[in-house]
């Protein structure tokens, strides 16, 4: 792999800066940041999912940067304006295991006092990329707060059309890694295959309570142009696609069986079943009951479901789909609304 030691920090605005939020579920939470930072330690991917332009925005391979000039430029922006959180926008920040291990070390003696949040590929153990307890305490003690991982799909066709692993059961075990070290978990999903069905979508539902994510983003599968996906699936698009269709917040792809408005409410009840179930409710008082601090973020956090539910910052708060119709996918005793979700007492 390529290093990256040239290249000149980016240049950064203390106003955009100082306005800047991990909004989500995060800790600090978004009521206590003082700022956020993006930064990279790499750039590019090892891997060629359907769905990703990463080879045609980076190329082949990964490129590194050394961990001195990481490290340097975080406490320079925080002594600059004031920070105390980051995210790491690299695609597969677990690419290098032993670049992953040095970064974490070095931060560790930094002590910077920032919180980052960072995408980890989920791997498993028979692969070259893999996460392991180790590995996340490492990143735990370097001030990582937040990891997301790309589940994706749990069906292993899907999976391979996508150029994905389906790991469903070794996923199971890193977020209950993450539970115990007191690290805040999100899953990424994609939803809206053509080989997607009702009994795979009941499955998924049940999956998920299973898995206990602290937080879910769900996405539709688009086929972006320059990706594998753009190749095999353009000539079934609607006709004369803008622009600003090319939104995983929308279906875009034909779907033989559900229209787009089924898929939107297949969407939004996958979210709502999960965020409004007992397992979800318990599973959170217990983390908190361990780790304390993370009682705000949470708190926080479900505010912004809640408004989402009832229809207020949607798409800025990335958990549900603005629309909301009658349930096509299946009559759920859990279609609260935000009154009922305030009665969950989570804390």
């Amino acid at each position: 792999m390529k290093k990256i030691v040239l290249i000149p920090p980016a240049s950064r605005y203390r106003s955009l800066l100082k306005r800047s939020r991990v909004g989500t579920l995060m800790w600090p939470p978004r009521s206590e940041q003082t700022g956020m930072t993006s930064i990279y330690a790499s750039r590019g991917c090892p891997y060629a999912c359907a769905y990703c332009d990463a080879r045609q925005v980076w190329g082949i391979g990964v490129r590194w940067r050394h961990a001195d000039k990481v490290v340097d430029e975080l406490k320079a922006i925080r002594d600059a304006y004031g920070i105390n959180t980051a995210f790491f926008v690299d695609l597969t920040f677990n690419s290098d295991r032993e670049k992953l291990f040095d970064i974490c070390r070095k931060l560790e003696k930094a002590d910077l006092g920032i919180s980052w949040y960072v995408l980890l590929r989920p791997g498993n153990p028979e692969n070259r990329i893999t996460v392991d307890r180790p590995m996340l305490e490492a990143m735990r003690n370097a001030g990582c707060i937040k990891i997301g991982f790309g589940v994706e799909t749990l069906s292993p066709i899907i999976a391979k059309d996508l150029r994905r692993s389906s790991i469903n059961g070794y996923l199971v075990k890193l977020m209950r890694w993450m539970d115990e070290l007191g690290l805040l978990s999100k899953a990424f999903l994609i939803i809206g295959h053509p080989k997607e069905t009702k009994g795979y979508y009941e499955e998924l539902r049940s999956y998920l309570l299973e898995l206990g994510a602290d937080e879910l983003r769900i996405s539709f599968l688009v086929p972006f142009p320059g990706t594998p996906l753009w190749d095999k699936y353009k000539g079934s698009l609607p006709v004369n696609v803008g622009y600003e269709d090319y939104t995983t917040f929308r279906p875009l792809m034909p779907h033989p069986l559900f229209s787009v408005d089924e898929l939107t409410e297949i969407r939004l009840c996958l979210l709502k079943d999960y965020y409004y179930s007992s397992q979800y409710r318990d599973r959170v008082k217990a983390k908190i009951g361990r780790y304390f601090h993370f009682k705000q973020s949470f708190k926080e956090f479900m505010d912004c479901v809640s408004d989402s539910i009832s229809g207020n910052n949607l798409l800025q708060m990335e958990i549900l789909n603005p629309i909301q119709r009658k349930n096509t996918y299946r009559e759920s005793p859990n279609n609260r609304m935000n009154s009922d979700l305030k009665k969950l007492a989570l804390f």
